[in-house]
């Protein structure tokens, strides 16, 4: 049998050893795929960089392998248009905010430029009216508008379109075209109308919902380059 005060410093030491296991187990950080443990440098958004690794390579989400459409990856930079930063000519897709649609342009230096409105160009959600509350606009797409008029125009699921067009003069926008679009139609109809965009010349379509990026009739419009927009916080 150990003295006292052997005990004591057997059980001393074993707490600390305990203890030390514990700050071990702290530190780490579990991945959401595979569910071990690593240090912070090899886990990033709740994924280690093997299981990353692994779904990129098999053209998968690795943040949302489960729920992000399968169309969404791009094949040519190995990243989701949902999640990553994400841009990428060749699927004429960009991920960004306001700041990145105006380098866009300035690249692109689109004939005719298509821009939601409901959280998208203004804060408004839902098809409500932007006369009702208090709503602001993205003052990046706002510029934008305002420099090219006469080619700029609004397509949305909205159909508040006499209260849009109040709310963009009150935003002091000039007289833009708000093209509505019913839920069975798709927006392509009013991006790719020739009569707005000329086949031979190149078009920005910009909406915050990846349902209509997604949308086969717009993924053909092959002269249209399509920006998921995400608002800055």
């Amino acid at each position: 049998m150990l003295a006292p005060g052997l005990r004591c410093g057997a059980a001393a030491a074993a707490a600390a050893a305990a203890a030390g296991r514990n700050k071990r187990r702290d530190k780490e950080l579990v991945c959401n795929v595979c569910a071990k443990g690593f240090g912070k440098l090899w886990v990033h958004r709740g994924v280690c960089c093997e299981c990353e690794a692994r779904l990129r390579a098999e053209g998968r989400c690795p943040y949302h392998p489960g729920s992000c459409p399968a169309a969404a990856f791009c094949p040519h930079s190995s990243k989701c248009a949902a999640c990553d930063g994400f841009a990428c000519d060749a699927c004429r897709l960009t991920r960004g905010d306001g700041e990145d649609v105006l380098a866009l342009v300035a690249r692109l230096r689109p004939h005719a430029v298509f821009l939601d409105f409901d959280r998208t160009l203004a804060t408004t959600r839902g098809g409500g009216s932007p006369l009702q509350g208090q709503h602001s606009v993205d003052p990046d797409l706002l510029s934008l508008a305002c420099a090219m008029p006469e080619h700029a125009h609004i397509v949305t699921r909205n159909s508040c379109r006499d209260d849009i067009r109040a709310f963009l003069a009150l935003k002091g926008a000039p007289p833009l075209r708000v093209h509505t679009v019913l839920k069975h139609q798709s927006k392509a109809e009013v991006v790719c109308d020739p009569q707005l965009l000329p086949p031979d010349r190149v078009g920005l379509f910009v909406d915050d919902s990846l349902q209509e990026h997604l949308d086969p009739a717009m993924q053909a419009c092959v002269h249209v380059h399509r920006f998921l927009f995400v608002r800055a916080r």
